[in-house]
């Protein structure tokens, strides 16, 4: 079975590419320009100008609107808008483009906790959990979910690990009140055990 074949030049006419695939000057400045808006949207979303920050991102190429930074910009501002639904699309898209990294995991997960529910958010981190055994924040945050939940055992499990790999965020774990139900989970065990 043979597979159909793009050649270059049509898939650059497809994607909107305005320059040749093996022009170097002008891919250059395309790659100058965007490096140019992306540091614009960051400017404007440090100022909380988001208006500004998501029309620096639509001076970006087509091509390019589909890069890690221009999506974790659109993240921030659907974050910053409480609009939930579209910042989970865009998580969404970021862990399936990117799925090694961890903080794209995070991001969908937040907005599906907040959009759908806290069950549907715990699953896409489980479904992934294996990938990041040794991310502190991504063990911590799976542990804080699965805690809110009741699931007392694996919350356990993952906190742990997260304080293992980051041993300072261990201060910060006895006051947040997503970890709570843990802890007082964990004193109703050792008062039952005395």
């Amino acid at each position: 079975m043979s597979s159909f074949v793009i050649p270059a030049w049509d898939l650059a006419h497809i994607l909107g590419i305005s320059f040749h695939p093996y022009c170097q000057p002008c891919y250059d400045a395309c790659v100058d320009d965007f490096h140019i808006h992306i540091a614009t949207a960051n400017g404007f979303l440090e100022l909380d100008m988001l208006d500004e920050a998501a029309d620096a991102l639509e001076e970006i190429q087509p091509h390019l609107r589909m890069r890690a930074e221009v999506l974790d910009v659109r993240a921030e501002i659907y974050c910053r808008l409480s609009r939930w639904e579209e910042m989970a699309a865009v998580g969404k898209l970021l862990a399936e483009l990117y799925p090694e990294e961890a903080t794209h995991h995070l991001t969908y997960a937040f907005a599906v906790r907040l959009a759908d529910s806290l069950e549907a958010a715990c699953e896409i981190l489980n479904a992934v959990a294996h990938q990041f055994p040794d991310e502190a924040h991504f063990q911590y945050t799976l542990g804080s979910y699965e805690s809110l939940l009741g699931l007392f055992e694996r919350a356990f499990y993952h906190i742990r690990r997260a304080l293992e790999l980051d041993p300072p965020r261990a201060s910060m774990a006895l006051r947040d009140p997503d970890i709570e139900p843990l802890w007082d989970a964990l004193q109703e065990v050792s008062d039952d055990a005395e």
